[in-house]
């Protein structure tokens, strides 16, 4: 049974009927009771209101004090899960975010890697700069990202144009064994680099000193930002638990799209998830009620 604290001085006023009436003759009715009763009378107050009952959002807000958020939070304690998923679209992304602060940080770890990678990238960059996160990417993950076939060889060449010469010669020697002259140009290195062989120059990027890759990684990312998608999740949720707080994580999910967010909410075990929806705006939620589950506000009506 669902038990909110009912507004009756606005019953009284809105039917015309003194307390006293009330505790002479209805104290022991529902309020639906009271108002058919009234109605049997001919009251025209009690007919108007059961009607109103019906499509006036705003008496039903005043009746049910649905302004005050334990009273939202009774009726929504009263619903399945699949009732409580209607509201959860209706929510601001910032709301729905905070209610990621309800999971540990390792089901939140979870549920992070489990996001679109699209997604888990638009998290990260509203943490981190795009230098900063090349920065603390572990440097097996650069090498996948280098390794994969999203990325174009010749796109790769045309960045190791800006390399000093002695990272390239570098690159040439770590695969060759062989060592560069001294007075070797730009342009005979690269000449040399590109005659390596698929393997060798797979393995050259490798070899790359790791400040040079990461730079290398940032260029090719920055000319395509999706490129960052590459990272395996694992490697951006270690950064986020090494480096923020769940706070600067919940607070960055914001950016996550409602769909997905919706997703992670629905994790929630049903008394927590009761507690994120308290959140929505009052009247929304009324409306709601109203509009899809006209049946809750009957089951209110006769408590």
């Amino acid at each position: 049974m669902i038990m909110v604290d009912t507004n009756m001085s606005f019953i009284f006023n809105r039917l015309g009927i003194s307390q006293s009436k009330y505790y002479e003759k209805y104290v022991d009715m529902t309020l639906d009771e009271m108002i058919e009763a009234e109605v049997e009378e001919g009251n025209p107050f009690a007919i108007a209101l059961a009607k109103e009952l019906m499509e006036n959002v705003t008496l039903v807000m005043e009746l049910f004090k649905m302004a005050d958020p334990k009273n939202r939070l009774e009726i929504l304690r009263n619903m399945s899960a699949d009732l409580m998923h209607l509201f959860l679209p209706l929510m601001e992304p910032e709301d729905l975010a905070m209610g990621l602060n309800f999971f540990s940080m390792e089901k939140l770890m979870e549920l992070m890697e489990s996001l679109p990678p699209e997604q888990l990238v638009k998290a990260a960059l509203e943490m981190f700069s795009m230098p900063d996160l090349i920065k603390l990417m572990p440097e097996d993950q650069l090498d996948k990202f280098l390794e994969s076939e999203e990325i174009d060889k010749n796109n790769i060449l045309k960045h190791l144009m800006s390399f000093q010469p002695q990272y390239l010669a570098q690159m040439i020697e770590s695969v060759t064994g062989k060592s560069c002259d001294d007075q070797m140009s730009i342009e005979e290195l690269m000449t040399k680099i590109m005659e390596l062989n698929p393997l060798e120059f797979k393995n050259s990027l490798k070899n790359i000193q790791p400040e040079q890759k990461q730079k290398l990684v940032l260029a090719l990312a920055k000319e395509n930002p999706e490129l960052l998608q590459l990272f395996e999740p694992r490697a951006y949720t270690k950064i986020f638990e090494e480096q923020k707080d769940k706070i600067d994580i919940v607070k960055a999910a914001q950016v996550i799209d409602p769909e997905h967010l919706i997703n992670m909410i629905k994790e929630l075990p049903d008394d927590l998830l009761a507690l994120v929806i308290t959140q929505l705006d009052p009247k929304i939620f009324t409306e709601t009620l109203m509009d899809e589950m006209p049946e809750v506000i009957a089951e209110i009506m006769v408590m």
